[in-house]
């Protein structure tokens, strides 16, 4: 039986194609892929763009480019070593961690997509989602599908800067039972 590791599990091209097709990219973003892999969607934008990925050196935290980039779509690694408020690495659920990173560090963001599973996508809590509207970035569409070769059902996460009309509205408050 072979085994894989989460964290290079490549997502196939005609799932990007079809992301694309239902998502497009505006002609004039500057985009960047933060997590490549073996390039299935990174292939497929014609745009300026640009990526990193850690399999060859390039470390998403070492990005020089974060001014120009306006259009980050990507599949974040499931489970990685990400460093905590004091700078400390942990192995964990990064999803929630990175779209907060991408939101707060990249300036001229506007559109940011993740690709992402069931178990992922619970992980945008309320608290989370608050924190990255903050940073102004709301829920602006979904794509749901299943890939049953894989781990089940995916989203495809899209955030835009400034929405006007939210997707998701945030509850802030615990209900709990009396």
């Amino acid at each position: 039986m072979e085994t894989c590791s989460y964290e290079d599990i490549q997502t196939p091209p005609d799932v990007w194609e079809k992301i694309l097709e239902l998502c497009p990219i505006p002609e004039d973003a500057v985009f960047y892929e933060p997590f490549r892999g073996t390039g299935n969607l990174f292939n497929q934008v014609t745009n300026k763009k640009y990526w990193t990925e850690i399999t060859e050196h390039k470390d998403v935290f070492d990005f020089e480019n974060k001014n120009e980039v306006t259009c980050i779509y990507t599949n974040p690694p499931f489970k990685s070593s990400i460093p905590n408020k004091k700078g400390i690495k942990s192995y964990k659920n990064c999803v929630a961690y990175f779209l907060e990173y991408f939101t707060r560090e990249y300036p001229n963001l506007d559109t940011i997509g993740f690709l992402i599973n069931t178990k992922s996508f619970v992980s945008l809590t309320p608290k989370r989602l608050k924190k990255i509207e903050q940073n102004g970035f709301t829920i602006a569409e979904m794509v749901m599908m299943n890939m049953n070769y894989w781990f089940g059902s995916y989203q495809f996460v899209l955030f835009k800067k400034n929405q006007t009309n939210k997707l998701v509205k945030v509850i802030e408050k615990t209900f709990t039972k009396k």
